[in-house]
C-alpha cells in the first residue's frame, strides 16, 4: 500500500470502521511528515512494516527509508543537496536540490523549504528527519521565530495526546486542537505548549475523537503569521 500520509490516514480509519483487518507487506507512506504520532496510527492500523519516502514534483522520489525510526537514504546520484543554517534554530538546516540527472536541462537549483535534521555524531552527517516547512515556523514576540519541530516534540511528549494540530493565526494567536483521552492530558498539553510559546496567546480545543479532516496536506502546526523566518 503505498499513498500520501493523509490518504493511508483514510484508508486505515475507513477500512477498520468497516471491521476489516489489512496487514499489507509493506506500507509506504510518501508526501507529509511522518510524526511519531501518525507512525503508531499507522502501524495499529495496518502492521509494522511501515517506510517513509520523501519527494518533490520538481524531483521525484529523493530519499527513503523503510525504518522510520532510522537514517534516510539520499538519491545521491541523481541530486546535489545543500544544507543552509537558519536563523532560529541551530539544531535544524533549510534543503536547497539541484538536479543532477541526464538530461535535466537547464539545471534546477530549488528551494525546497523544508527543515531536515541531521545527525551531527556519525561522519556523514545523514538526514534522520524532515521536520516541518521552514514558512511554518511560529512567529514569536520580538519576531523571534520557533521551528514547527519544537512545537511537535513538545506535544508528542504528552501523554494521552493521540493527535494535535497547532494553527498560528495572522495576528500570532495560536489554536491548539487536540485529541486525547481524557480533559487532564488536554491540560498537560496546554501547559507545556504555554511555556514553549513564550507568551503568545493559547487557545485550546479538544475532543475525544479523531480531529476533523483538514483540506490539503495533514500540517500537524501551521503558520498564517506570514514572513519567512530565513
Amino acid at each position: 500500500v503505498y499513498g500520501p500520509l493523509s490518504a493511508v490516514l483514510e484508508l486505515g480509519a475507513t477500512i477498520a470502521a468497516r471491521g476489516i483487518r489489512h496487514r499489507p507487506r509493506r506500507l509506504i507512506s510518501t508526501g507529509e511528515r511522518l510524526t511519531a504520532g501518525h507512525r503508531q496510527r499507522l502501524e495499529s492500523m495496518f502492521g509494522p512494516r511501515l517506510g517513509d519516502f520523501y519527494g518533490m514534483t520538481e524531483f521525484g522520489l529523493m530519499a527513503c527509508r523503510n525504518d522510520p525510526s532510522r537514517r534516510f537514504r539520499v538519491f545521491e546520484k541523481d541530486l546535489h543537496l545543500e544544507y543552509l543554517p537558519t536563523r532560529y534554530d541551530d539544531g535544524l538546516e533549510r534543503l536547497v536540490a539541484s538536479d543532477l540527472r541526464p538530461g535535466a536541462q537547464p539545471l534546477i537549483r530549488f528551494d525546497t523549504g523544508d527543515l531536515v535534521r541531521r545527525e551531527p555524531a556519525l561522519d556523514d552527517r545523514p538526514i534522520v528527519e524532515f521536520v516541518g516547512r521552514d514558512h511554518d515556523a511560529l512567529v514569536l514576540p520580538e519576531r523571534r521565530r520557533l521551528a514547527p519541530y519544537r512545537v511537535t516534540n513538545a506535544l508528542e511528549a504528552i501523554d494521552g495526546v493521540r493527535a494535535f494540530r497547532v494553527v498560528q493565526q495572522a495576528d500570532t494567536s495560536v489554536d491548539l486542537y487536540l485529541d486525547c483521552t481524557a480533559e487532564a492530558a488536554a491540560a498537560r498539553a496546554r501547559h507545556s505548549l504555554t511555556q514553549t510559546l513564550a507568551g503568545l496567546t493559547l487557545r485550546t480545543h479538544w475532543q475525544d475523537g479523531p480531529l476533523p479532516a483538514q483540506p490539503g496536506k495533514q500540517c500537524p502546526v501551521i503558520s498564517l503569521a506570514g514572513g519567512n523566518p530565513s
